[in-house]
C-alpha cells in the first residue's frame, strides 16, 4: 500500500527554506542540517533520457495543450497512410471505412459554428505563421489573442483572413519579432489597409492601452541582412540609434524608415559606398524617406568624426 507524506517548504526547528534531492529522496535543512526525509517516494518518470529527441520518444503524456488548436490539441486524429496498427495494409473495404470514419471525426470535432470558425481562423494563423517564419511563441500569443478577443463577441461577422493577419501583427509587436504590417499583408495576401483597419479596431476593442513600438535595432540587424553589407556598417548604424532620443525622432514616423537612414549614415561615415535606390528597395521605403529622415537627424544632433593616425 502506497503512502503519501507532504513536508512543509519550511523547517520547523528553525524556520529555514528546506532543499533537497527528489530522485534521491531526501529532504534536508540547509541551517541547522535537520533530515525531514530520507525515503521519499520518486515523483518522476521511470525512465531516463540523454537528449531531447530520446526524451521525446520515451514520453508518454502525449502532445502539450497548444492555444493554436480549437480544442485545445486534447482531440485524436485517424491517419491517412492506409495501414492499421500493426503497419500492415488496408484492404479495400477496410480503407474505405477509415475514409469514412475520419469525415465523420472531422466533423464531429466542429459541432457548431462557433467551433468551426474558431478552428478556420486558428488554422490561418498557422498558415501565415509558417509563411512569415514565425517563431512558436509569436503564433501561441495570436491565438490567445484571438480567443480573448472572441470571448468579447467581437469577432462575429469578420473577415478571418483580415483577422488573422491584424492579430498576428499584434502578437509580432507583443513578442518584439520584427514584422512589418506591410511584409504580414503581402504574405497573408490581404491589403494593407485592410490590415491596418483591423489592426486598430482589435486593439481599441479589446481595451490595449499600449503595444511595444517595433525595435529599430531589429529593423537594422534585418536590413543589414538583407542588404549583405559589412558587421562595421552594421555597428555603426546601432550605436547611431542607441545614442538619437526617442522622444524627439521616433515619435509617429516608421521605424523601418528610421533604421534605413541609419545605415545610409553609417555607410556614409564609413565611406562605403550604398545607394538609397538599393536601401530604399530592401527596406521598402521610399528614397524621399530615408533623405528626411536623414535630414531630421542631421538638424536635430551634431555627429562628428575623429580620424586616427595609420
Amino acid at each position: 500500500m502506497r503512502q503519501s507524506h507532504s513536508f512543509s517548504s519550511r523547517c520547523p526547528y528553525c524556520s529555514s527554506p528546506l532543499i533537497g534531492d527528489r530522485e534521491a529522496g531526501e529532504l534536508v535543512c540547509p541551517t541547522c542540517g535537520a533530515v525531514l526525509a530520507d525515503a521519499m517516494e520518486f515523483e518522476g518518470p521511470d525512465w531516463k533520457a540523454v537528449d531531447p529527441e530520446d526524451k521525446l520518444k520515451k514520453s508518454r503524456t502525449g502532445a502539450p495543450l497548444t492555444f493554436t488548436q480549437h480544442d485545445f490539441g486534447l482531440s485524436t486524429s485517424i491517419d491517412t497512410s492506409g495501414t492499421d496498427f500493426s503497419g500492415n495494409r488496408l484492404n479495400g473495404d477496410g480503407r474505405a471505412s477509415a475514409a469514412r470514419m475520419k469525415m465523420w471525426q472531422s466533423r464531429l470535432r466542429t459541432m457548431d459554428s462557433k467551433e468551426r470558425s474558431t478552428a478556420n481562423v486558428l488554422q490561418r494563423i498557422l498558415d501565415n505563421a509558417g509563411r512569415l517564419s514565425l517563431p512558436p511563441n509569436v503564433a501561441e500569443t495570436a491565438a490567445y489573442n484571438f480567443r480573448q478577443y472572441q470571448k468579447k463577441g467581437q469577432a462575429k461577422g469578420r473577415s478571418s483572413v483580415g483577422l488573422a493577419s491584424a492579430i498576428l501583427y499584434l502578437s509580432c509587436r507583443q513578442c518584439d519579432v520584427n514584422r512589418s504590417l506591410s511584409e504580414i499583408a503581402h504574405k497573408c495576401g490581404v491589403e494593407k489597409k485592410a490590415v491596418a483597419k483591423y489592426y486598430r479596431q482589435i486593439v481599441m476593442e479589446m481595451g490595449i492601452e499600449r503595444v511595444p513600438a517595433a525595435s529599430i535595432t531589429n529593423h537594422i540587424a534585418k536590413l543589414s541582412n538583407n542588404l549583405a553589407i559589412s558587421p562595421r556598417v552594421e555597428r555603426l548604424a546601432a550605436e547611431l540609434e542607441t545614442k538619437v532620443s526617442a522622444a524627439t525622432i521616433s515619435g509617429g514616423r516608421a521605424p523601418s524608415g528610421l533604421a534605413a537612414a541609419y545605415i545610409y549614415i553609417a555607410a556614409a561615415l564609413l565611406n562605403e559606398h550604398l545607394p538609397q535606390r538599393e536601401i530604399s528597395e530592401k527596406a521598402n521605403v521610399t528614397e524621399v524617406t530615408i533623405r528626411k529622415r536623414c535630414k531630421e537627424l542631421f538638424e536635430n544632433y551634431s555627429i562628428s568624426v575623429s580620424l586616427k593616425a595609420a
